[in-house]
């Protein structure tokens, strides 16, 4: 009985879901495909909306940096990825002239942490509004207790 309670809890809770990110899904227009300097292609799916800002709920791009580069998901995997790229993707979302926030969990913190910094360096770019770090991963290693710790290069490197 309890096994059914729970198959009927699990359908409910996957049908609400879909319900909800299913016209988020609808929104979706075809992928933008941004050429690195490097001449890698990478796909970034874009979900249009309405408004001044690109973030989560008004307008979300979504890029494939590991599909792109045909990398594993591993954490070493995103020192490979070019930081140029990344730069390439945040000037084509300034293109559009909205307010750019840059999103990122986990390991791929340190991936947004060293694009912005890079951006940054060229005086005449716009400014990002900010960042949105999701539980970050930013130590250099394993977290040792009662010792400070030591972060990956790209922390403190953004205004």
């Amino acid at each position: 009985m309890i096994r059914v309670k729970r198959k009927a809890i699990q359908a409910i809770f996957l049908a609400t879901v879909l319900t909800a990110v299913s016209p988020i899904w609808a929104n979706e227009k075809q992928p933008l495909n941004i050429t690195a300097p490097d001449d890698t292609d990478i796909e970034v799916r874009v979900f249009p909306a309405e408004g001044k800002r690109l973030l989560l709920g008004v307008e979300v791009w979504m890029p494939d940096m590991l599909g792109s580069y045909m990398l594993p998901k591993t954490r070493s995997s995103l020192s490979q990825i070019p930081t140029e790229s990344l730069t390439r993707i945040i000037a084509e979302a300034m293109k559009t002239g909205k307010q750019v926030y840059l999103i990122a969990g986990g390991p791929d913190t340190e991936l947004v942490l060293r694009a912005a910094a890079a951006w940054e360096q060229d005086q005449s770019n716009p400014k990002v509004s900010g960042a949105v770090l999701m539980f970050p991963r930013l130590n250099e290693g394993e977290p040792i207790p009662g010792q400070e710790p030591v972060y990956v290069e790209s922390v403190g490197t953004t205004n």
